[in-house]
């Protein structure tokens, strides 16, 4: 009887590592791949977010602009500040109308309503926030005493632009009721418009990321 032996023939060293080589650039290119995707989901998730809450912000802000005080009465100041290294603007106007948040709140009188930009120390990032208060002819430093409540979060810079009827831009404005000698009184010498601009921090915090910007006209004073 013959007995036939088989001999099976194993990988050799060179075999292996070529084949773990190969396997490593499989992984490698599917990791890329994955990376790339979740990247991409994440930034357009991030954009979503931000653009939400810069049209929220921007809208709050034009309908206040719509609703400023031209005639006697009226009062417009803007000043630009910086925090942490940025642009953070704040700006303050009479209007004419009142947003009724609590039950305690007057329907009554115009309102004194403030931007003001905060630093958050902890994201590094600029807060926007928005006061007002219901006031009587004459008190107008009631402002340092409202209550703010937080519009739009995570900004790198906050901008309040200002341009006169010449077309000329500034970020400071200041304009009051005037009373002339015969004790008419006019109305606040008020920008043809009013520019605001929200930005976010890029990728690279240094850098600015997502911009949104509207401009609002305003309307011309009126005397009394």
């Amino acid at each position: 009887m013959n007995v036939r032996y088989s001999r099976t023939r194993g990988f050799t060293l060179i075999e292996l590592l070529f084949a773990i080589f190969i396997f490593s650039i499989v992984i490698s290119s599917v990791y890329g791949a994955y990376r790339a995707t979740f990247q991409t989901i994440h930034g357009s998730a991030k954009h979503l977010n931000e653009a939400y809450k810069a049209r929220v912000a921007l809208e709050r802000i034009t309908e206040d602009l719509a609703t400023i005080v031209t005639g006697p009465g009226g009062l417009l100041r803007g000043h630009e500040d910086n925090i942490a290294g940025e642009r953070g603007d704040s700006t303050a106007f009479i209007s004419s109308t009142h947003i009724v948040l609590r039950e305690d709140d007057s329907l009554q009188g115009n309102t004194l309503i403030q931007y003001s930009s905060e630093g958050d120390e902890e994201r590094h990032t600029i807060n926007l926030m928005r006061a007002d208060t219901v006031i009587r002819p004459g008190d107008t430093e009631k402002v340092s005493e409202a209550v703010k409540f937080l519009l739009c979060s995570g900004l790198k810079e906050v901008h309040f632009t200002y341009y006169n009827k010449d077309g000329e831009e500034t970020t400071e404005w200041k304009a009051k009721t005037e009373i002339q000698q015969d004790g008419t009184l006019i109305g606040p010498d008020l920008p043809l418009m009013v520019s605001i601009e929200l930005i976010f921090p890029g990728q690279d915090t240094s850098e600015n990321g997502n911009i949104f910007k509207m401009a609002v006209a305003l309307s011309s004073k009126t005397e009394e």
